[in-house]
């Protein structure tokens, strides 16, 4: 019995690191990112030869998009 009540308490403790990692790498890093690249973007001054820095970092905030709005949908199954 007492054997049985550590494997629950470990199995308890395994989800609750699992849903954490989640949590991050699904909710609170994407955030960061997004936030650290806006301010990134804004500070930018565009110059003539430029441009494909810009258009690297836009599609990469694109990208970051993509993996919050598929995270938020898989959280809603």
């Amino acid at each position: 019995m007492e054997e049985n009540n550590l494997y629950l308490t470990e199995l308890f403790i395994c989800i609750l690191k699992c849903f954490f990692i989640l949590l991050v790498f699904g909710e609170f890093l994407p955030k960061i990112l997004d936030y650290i690249l806006y301010r990134y973007i804004e500070k930018i001054s565009v110059y003539d030869n430029s441009i494909l820095v810009y258009n690297i970092i836009k599609k990469n905030k694109s990208i970051l998009y993509n993996y919050m709005y598929i995270f938020k949908e898989f959280i809603k199954l």
